[in-house]
């Protein structure tokens, strides 16, 4: 009978048999102790389940960091351990902020993730990955409205925000690459495009607040996000009632043609 363990001079992946004092690693050339090596993997396994463990609570419980130092652990043990490369994909997205995105590095981790996972499961990791999206845009949206909801002087939020609302259609169209009429994902994307037609409050040196709209081009661009959405989900419930926003169809078309109009004339 063999059973799996790793070699303790190499760290190669052995299969050992249980009815032999010792045997030597097929990588290295090491004699190893049969009843040794098979304890030391047992005790290894036991910690990795206790890593996995405080890594998910960690991660159910928002607390990123630590749920990323204690996937690394797991990976320290056993790096072609599929669920630690899931989480901790899903704990670096999460600790994406307005100046330091993590999206690059969140698909990168998730492909190994995907990689070393069995052959069936595949459909299932993409699922996580959405939920994990949609997780991350609804807790931006979470942060995003309680900076916007007190007047701003720092005009390059407002840049940042647009840049990052771009990110969040991006990253959820992965989410419709598995369900065309996910309804949570379209939500979401008529939630992110309400932030930007509702424009800002600002608040200029006289303490003066004013509303400051996105340009014609950025709310003709959310207008078409929105109304996508907002059809698909009027085609899977007629009574659908889409939220209101601040910004005027008329005078995004209005603005537009009259910038035609200046461009012909010159």
């Amino acid at each position: 009978m063999l059973k799996a363990a790793k070699c303790p001079s190499c760290g190669g992946s052995i299969k050992v048999p249980v009815d032999q004092e010792y045997i030597y690693c097929m990588y290295c050339g090491t004699q190893i102790i049969v009843t040794s090596v098979l304890q030391q993997h047992l005790d290894t396994k036991k910690t990795v389940s206790n890593y996995m463990n405080l890594a998910n609570t960690a991660l159910t419980g928002g607390e990123f960091e630590e749920a990323e130092s204690y996937f690394n652990k797991v990976l320290e043990l056993d790096n072609k351990h599929h669920s630690a490369w899931l989480g901790k994909s899903i704990s670096v997205l999460h600790r994406s902020t307005l100046k330091a995105p993590k999206y690059q590095q969140f698909f990168k981790l998730f492909d190994t993730a995907m990689s070393l996972a069995p052959d069936d499961s595949s459909k299932q990791l993409e699922i996580k990955k959405s939920q994990a999206i949609k997780s991350f845009v609804a807790r931006y949206i979470e942060k995003s409205n309680m900076i916007f909801s007190k007047p701003i002087t720092n005009m390059n939020l407002w840049k940042e925000h647009t840049q990052r609302c771009a990110d969040m259609y991006k990253l959820l169209e992965h989410s419709f690459a598995l369900n065309r009429h996910d309804e949570l994902a379209h939500k979401l994307v008529i939630i992110i495009s309400k932030s930007m037609l509702d424009g800002f409050p600002t608040i200029d040196s006289q303490g003066t607040i004013s509303r400051r709209m996105p340009s014609p081009e950025l709310r003709d661009w959310a207008f078409k996000q929105y109304d996508k959405s907002v059809t698909i989900l009027k085609e899977q419930d007629a009574s659908y009632s889409q939220p209101k926003v601040k910004a005027n169809r008329s005078i995004v078309k209005s603005v537009k043609t009259l910038f035609q109009n200046k461009k012909e004339k010159r």
